[in-house]
């Protein structure tokens, strides 16, 4: 579990969610490759399907913190915009990072299914 921090600076955390399925997108908004990745999870059909089904939540989690390119990047709507306020994600080490992005979808019980995954493969996952 971690606790992360909203554009309106609100917390919460991991274990809050409640959906069947939660996709942990951890990214760098200076980064061409997170970029492309978030443009990929837009337009994925079957990722919107289980969002607009509320069976998914999306979490996106910016590990440079509250910066201002990602107080300026806007995410799609239905999609959790975070950021790792106090850097717990990378000073525990909690999820492994040595690429972003980094994709991670979990299941209602926080158990991970995939891990550094590719859009394809949780298109291929969720059912």
């Amino acid at each position: 579990d971690f606790n992360y921090q909203t554009k309106t600076e609100q917390t919460a955390e991991l274990f809050s969610l409640q959906r069947e399925y939660v996709l942990i997108c951890f990214y760098d908004p200076e980064c061409a490759s997170s970029e492309n990745v978030l443009d990929q999870l837009a337009d994925s059909v079957k990722i919107n399907e289980h969002l607009l089904g509320r069976r998914l939540d999306i979490l996106c989690v910016n590990v440079e913190g509250d910066t201002p390119s990602w107080r300026e990047r806007q995410l799609p709507e239905g999609w959790i915009d975070a950021c790792d306020d106090n850097y717990s994600i990378t000073a525990n080490l909690l999820y492994d990072l040595s690429d972003l992005p980094s994709l991670y979808l979990l299941d209602d019980e926080k158990v991970v299914l995939l891990k550094n995954a590719t859009v394809k493969q949780i298109e291929s996952s969720l059912p």
